[in-house]
Parts: C-alpha cells; sequence; structure tokens
C-alpha cells in the first residue's frame, strides 16, 4: 500500500493564523480561490509523493541520518506575498521567506541527495523557500491584490526539526498526518 508524503517545516499556531488572516476576504470575489486552512500552513521542504508503506523505516532512517549533523537555524517570513509561476499569472499565492532561505535551500539538498538513494526523484523546478496561502484553479493577475495584503510582522522562526507527513486527499481537502519528526542539531 502507498502513501502520499511530503517533509515540511511546521510553523507555530500564531504564525500560521497570522499568515492565514492576512488573505482573509481578499479574494472574496474569486471562486477560484481557495485558502490553505490554518492547521496545513507549512514549509514543504520535498514532497516525495507515493511511496510504498513497507518501505517507511528505511525512509524515515534516511531522513534522520541526512540531518542529524544539520544545525538548527532562524528564518523569516516576509510580509507581502507573491505567486508562482509570476504574480501577473498566479495560480499559487505564498508568503515568501526573506531570511534564512540560504539554509532552507541547504535542507532541501541535502534531503534531494539524500532521498535519491531511495529512489526518490528529484525536483524539476528551482526550489524557492516559501508557505503556500492559497491555491488558484485558473491563472489569475494579483498585481492589484498585493498592495492590498499585507502579512503582519513575524518574528523570526527558529527551525529546530522537520517533519514527515502523510497527505491524505479528501472531497474537503486534504489531511496532514505526522509520520515522524526529525531533530536538527542545537
Amino acid at each position: 500500500m502507498k502513501k502520499r508524503l511530503f517533509i515540511a517545516i511546521t510553523l507555530p499556531e500564531d504564525t500560521r493564523k497570522k499568515l492565514f488572516n492576512s488573505l482573509t476576504g481578499v479574494f472574496l470575489d474569486n471562486n477560484n480561490f481557495k485558502q490553505i486552512p490554518i492547521d496545513n500552513i507549512h514549509l514543504t521542504l520535498k514532497f516525495i509523493g507515493d511511496f510504498e508503506e513497507k518501505n517507511l523505516n528505511i525512509l524515515k532512517k534516511t531522513v534522520s541520518q541526512a540531518v542529524e549533523g544539520f544545525n538548527a537555524f532562524y528564518f523569516k517570513i516576509g510580509n507581502q506575498i507573491n505567486a508562482f509561476p509570476r504574480i501577473d499569472l498566479a495560480r499559487i499565492v505564498f508568503a515568501p521567506v526573506t531570511e534564512g532561505s540560504d539554509e532552507i535551500f541547504k535542507l532541501f539538498n541535502l534531503l534531494e541527495n539524500s532521498l535519491r538513494k531511495l529512489k526518490i526523484k528529484k525536483e524539476d523546478k528551482k526550489f524557492t523557500a516559501h508557505i503556500t496561502l492559497a491555491r488558484i484553479k485558473n491563472f489569475v493577475n494579483l498585481k492589484d491584490k498585493v498592495d492590498f495584503v499585507k502579512i503582519p510582522n513575524i518574528e523570526p522562526l527558529i527551525c529546530e526539526k522537520i517533519v514527515l507527513f502523510e497527505s491524505i486527499l479528501n472531497q474537503s481537502g486534504a489531511k496532514y498526518i505526522a509520520l515522524g519528526e526529525f531533530n536538527l542539531k542545537k
């Protein structure tokens, strides 16, 4: 049996609420807009996809060994939204990481290289440290919305661990279940 997996940096509840509330009411006129629920807001490091449940312990051991010497670090979330693929052709609305993205990128690369041993495919796209806040069904120009959405100042956050999640998709959205936590070096 396969599980749909990803590895992420979790965020404190107050940070997730601030990020969620920064978009509340801004996109009411857009039926294609789907905001990420507060409990699901996180920073994805690596989307693994479908993975055999019987190999879960090997995956956990590989992740644990990959990060055991990696130092905990601080990162900061910016106060203005951005979008992929770009702001005037948006499909994903996100909060950018403005400080600490180098460390996040190093952590991403460490995971990418370690997980190749398990035949987990490398990312095709360039990695950008970000926190997804909403998805849009059809491309939308958000240039006129950017100035209205202000993410409140969020103090620098510490990343002391990463988490392996299972994502269970259903009609009401995705439910995330933590399958393992991996501490960084303090």
